[in-house]
């Protein structure tokens, strides 16, 4: 189960995030950025890359983070590897926070396979060495009923993440928060229900809002 509520680190992250987005002008987050997929095309694939600046600006104002990094490598063999977007350091270089920013064309079923289960493996290595793993936050980008005719799925061919979900188009595309953390709730749900101990959160963008989700 995923459980709430957030940490005081993760609680001021949110608040920091959701000030950074309402901050930001319209004309660089227009109403349509996070509930379309207007910004996630060829020739105007913006929504990955500033979202991702706002998630390290909104790391900074905490006064605890000595340091950030964007797409680091956590490796520590074995196979063990975890690849956050973004992660905050304090000033001793511990991990205080690590984030993955899932915009609309990755807040799919790849989030079990792509994200939670790399950070459970890397986590439990880190624990078995003594070492407590950060905490985890995952925000996904899925509005609960987007414009008509918006909202897409893609990746559907067979070998890829959403093979075989072609014939829930129709559901998907009404709603998306609903359909997809329906899907989280049963697989990502069901792993951390096994491994309590993994402190992983989920945050969703609906339109500009940003919200924790209750697995």
């Amino acid at each position: 189960m995923n459980s709430l509520p957030l940490t005081d680190v993760e609680q001021r992250f949110v608040e920091n995030l959701t000030e950074a987005i309402s901050r930001s002008p319209s004309l660089l987050l227009p109403a349509d950025f996070y509930d379309s997929f207007n910004f996630t095309q060829t020739g105007k694939n913006f929504t990955h890359p500033r979202t991702w600046g706002l998630i390290v600006k909104a790391c900074w104002a905490l006064p605890e983070v000595a340091a950030v990094e964007v797409d680091v490598r956590l490796n520590l063999g074995s196979g063990r590897k975890f690849q956050p977007d973004v992660a905050a350091r304090n000033s001793a270089g511990d991990l205080i926070l690590a984030i993955d920013y899932e915009g609309p064309n990755s807040s799919d079923a790849r989030i079990l396979s792509k994200d939670v289960k790399p950070y459970i493996g890397w986590a439990k290595e880190l624990r078995r060495r003594g070492t407590q793993p950060p905490p985890y936050l995952i925000i996904t980008t899925l509005p609960r009923r987007p414009p008509p005719g918006v909202w897409k799925l893609r990746w559907t061919a067979k070998g890829h993440y959403n093979y075989g979900r072609s014939k829930d188009w129709d559901e998907m595309a009404r709603h998306p928060y609903d359909y997809w953390y329906g899907d989280y709730r049963e697989k990502v749900g069901k792993l951390l229900e096994e491994e309590p101990w993994a402190t992983v959160r989920f945050l969703n963008l609906d339109g500009a809002r940003l919200e924790p989700v209750r697995l």
